[in-house]
């Protein structure tokens, strides 16, 4: 059930990166509308990652990596730039979100600017954590 669990946190991961990647093409291409409804999905599907990842956490506890020497070093220093950015990214993530929703766009623009690749990199590195816990060689 932990491995279930798991691919379903890295499943809404996906989702939200990949919500977060349209969204921002869109703004690119100056398509506001499209733009406002795939950060919204990349925001609720991260919301839904957040209350998997506690349920999981919370019946399982935490996961451990089995590699050692340079790959152990790589997968903790991923791990802890991971986890040191996630819990400020939260922040951010809603902050922006509301200043956009509420029109106050100049604002919004000038956050996220800031907010996105952050949000973007938690993401990523959280599914190479979840490759790295469950699906490399010698893992359980």
């Amino acid at each position: 059930m932990n491995f279930v669990l798991a691919c379903c946190n890295a499943g809404f991961t996906l989702l939200s990166a990949g919500c977060m990647l349209t969204g921002y093409r869109a703004i690119r291409r100056g398509q506001r509308g499209r733009h406002k409804r795939f950060m919204v999905l990349a925001f609720a599907f991260a919301a839904a990652f957040l209350a998997s990842f506690v349920v999981r956490y919370l019946n399982f506890g935490v996961t451990a990596f089995n590699g050692a020497g340079l790959g152990r070093a790589a997968f903790m220093a991923v791990l802890i730039s991971h986890e040191a950015l996630s819990v400020p990214t939260v922040a951010l993530v809603v902050g922006v979100l509301g200043l956009g929703l509420a029109g106050r766009y100049s604002l919004h623009r000038e956050l996220a600017r800031i907010t996105f690749p952050i949000w973007l990199f938690v993401s990523l590195s959280g599914l190479l954590i979840f490759v790295l816990l469950y699906l490399a060689p010698g893992q359980p």
